[in-house]
């Protein structure tokens, strides 16, 4: 199981199980009464066992299994469940756990050396998939998705079976988007979905570039690797792209959807993007329109 095949593990009813049992103290809870005070059901709903929900579980058994894989939750020294100690080093008795968790969850979700830790391998294989899709042409929220994988991948790929049913799917996008990775548009009655890391590559950028100002386009692209798999070079990415029967993208050129985040990022200020010569240069690919890239110059226009 992981965030993805698990339904009810998405991120706002995470953020709620933290709030509670952060509010239970250090000591925590036990894990039956947790789950039980966690439930949606009150005690005339449904049975003594509460058996309703994906797999013979509750919605809240299956929030705090995850939580407990990606190890937000533990079992302490008195056989209590309670929060990891990185929650409780202070003395808040609330957070806006959203967006707290959000950076947290996100390496956990893509971080190729520790994703078998945390039970996510195909999460991130997943949000790969998406990311080399073409922004320019936005995906539906159901359907339209599983032709592509089938056009893409072998038969026997995992990822038809991740992601190839409209509700995995969309519990992907639903992540996808929480993580910086994706925006919803409606036109009409149609509900799309785009492959846009702008907000995902915005939170790396300090520490990315930490004290420097400027990085030249490899160091850049490698740095960016590195803290996030799914991206060009990241190990997690580089696996997925080896499995597709055709290459989305050339050498040295960025795939569609980080070029969108790339150029998205420098029309908001945060970054500009130089071309000082055509040597090292990784090639933006906006569509209609490419452009070489050397280096790129951290909250150039703020500095200004």
């Amino acid at each position: 199981m992981s965030v993805i095949s698990s339904f009810p593990a998405m991120p706002n009813r995470i953020a709620i199980a933290c709030e509670y049992i952060l509010a239970l103290g250090g000591d925590g809870g036990q894990r039956d009464e947790i789950i039980k005070n966690l439930s949606p059901f009150s005690k005339g709903d449904a049975d003594d066992d509460n058996e309703i929900s994906v797999g013979g579980k509750t919605m809240a058994h299956s929030v705090i299994d995850e939580m407990e894989n990606l190890e937000l939750i533990r079992i302490n020294e008195n056989g209590n469940l309670s929060l990891n100690k990185y929650f409780l080093g202070g003395k808040k008795t609330s957070y806006d756990w959203q967006s707290l968790l959000q950076p947290i969850l996100r390496e956990r979700l893509t971080d190729f050396s520790r994703i078998s830790q945390f039970k996510q391998e195909d999460v991130g294989d997943a949000l790969s998939w998406f990311l080399s899709q073409d922004p320019f042409k936005p995906i539906a929220k159901s359907r339209q998705h599983a032709d592509f994988l089938r056009e893409q991948l072998q038969d026997n790929d995992p990822l038809l079976v991740t992601i190839g049913n409209d509700s995995r799917f969309q519990n992907l996008l639903y992540w996808a988007r929480y993580l910086g990775f994706a925006e919803w548009i409606s036109i009409g009655d149609n509900d799309l979905a785009i492959p846009d890391p702008s907000r995902a590559i915005n939170d790396y950028l300090p520490t990315i570039f930490q004290s420097k100002k400027i990085l030249s386009i490899d160091e850049f692209v490698s740095r960016l690797a590195k803290l996030c798999g799914v991206f060009e070079g990241g190990s997690i990415r580089q696996e997925l792209e080896q499995r597709l029967k055709s290459a989305f993208r050339e050498e040295r050129h960025f795939s569609r959807s980080t070029s969108l985040g790339l150029a998205r990022l420098e029309n908001q200020g945060s970054i500009l993007l130089i071309k000082e010569s055509d040597a090292g240069s990784w090639i933006l690919d906006l569509g209609k329109e490419q452009m070489p890239i050397t280096s790129i110059d951290y909250h150039a226009k703020v500095r200004k």
